[in-house]
């Protein structure tokens, strides 16, 4: 079957392509933590007819916990670092920010991540707790929840506009683009 990437209206032919691995999907990862996050996109949530309520408080949540997580993070390297904090705290936060703002661009390194974080706690509960260990794992967790965010809000709108036609009317060619496999 030939399937026209451009011009893909055909719901069922594009849900078949995709299920036998003929077309890949792919979707605008900041667009789709937008939707499940901003109240802009409530009217588009309710036009899919679907509740997405497990989906918003995932995505939310993650996007709550990477600051707090981040606070947490100043709090470790004050005892780790202690006066020396004065200059890790503002360098940690702007690597905080520097991480969360590239994580909608691209392609996340979202596995290394979170193997540095699973290899910290590691370090962490391997041995006497050390606060440089600690600071390391909350900085590490904070920039992985970004991550976690997009990631699932990425997964969420792919799978969503795989199962929901008014969805994949919606999304196709602003939020959702489709390329052939070759």
């Amino acid at each position: 079957m030939d399937i026209n990437v451009d011009a893909t209206s055909d719901y069922d032919t594009f849900r078949t392509a995709a299920e036998k691995g003929e077309i890949t999907v792919g979707v605008e990862p900041a667009i789709a933590r937008r939707f499940f996050t901003d109240d802009k996109y409530a009217e588009f949530r309710s036009s899919v007819r679907e509740q997405l309520i497990l989906e918003r408080f995932i995505v939310t949540a993650s996007l709550i916990l990477g600051p707090l997580i981040l606070v947490a993070s100043f709090w470790w390297a004050w005892s780790a670092f202690g006066w020396w904090s004065v200059l890790v705290i503002p360098v940690t936060a702007l690597l905080w920010f520097i991480q969360h703002g590239a994580t909608s661009v691209g392609r996340p390194a979202f596995w290394a991540l979170a193997s540095s974080v699973g290899l910290l706690l590691f370090l962490d509960l391997g041995q006497k707790p050390n606060p440089v260990y600690l600071w390391l794992t909350a900085l590490f967790s904070a920039v992985l929840m970004s991550r976690v965010a997009y990631q699932c809000a990425s997964s969420f709108l792919r799978s969503l506009v795989l199962r929901n036609r008014k969805a994949y009317s919606l999304f196709l060619g602003s939020a959702v683009f489709v390329r052939k496999c070759e």
